[in-house]
């Protein structure tokens, strides 16, 4: 972008969406697991079994990761 190359990016314009990210999705996580299991066998259930099973995993470690570079970039410039 012509107008904006060399201008620094304000910290806190990535540290408070990576965190609120971060709440977000684990929030999501909690709930799918929650429903995953009170709703394994019913008919009406939104998650299907296979989410309890590959997709929470993933996002768990999704999850973690994301914490972990937020952290990461949050101390690495901070003055």
């Amino acid at each position: 972008m012509p107008h904006l190359a060399g201008r620094r990016v304000p910290r806190l314009l990535l540290v408070i969406p990576g965190y609120a990210l971060v709440a977000a999705l684990a929030g999501y996580t909690a709930f799918a697991a929650v429903l995953a299991v009170l709703q394994r066998d019913a008919p009406e259930a939104i998650f299907s079994p296979w989410t309890g099973a590959y997709g929470i995993p993933h996002f768990a470690l999704w999850i973690t990761a994301l914490a972990i570079a937020t952290h990461a970039y949050a101390r690495r410039t901070r003055r």
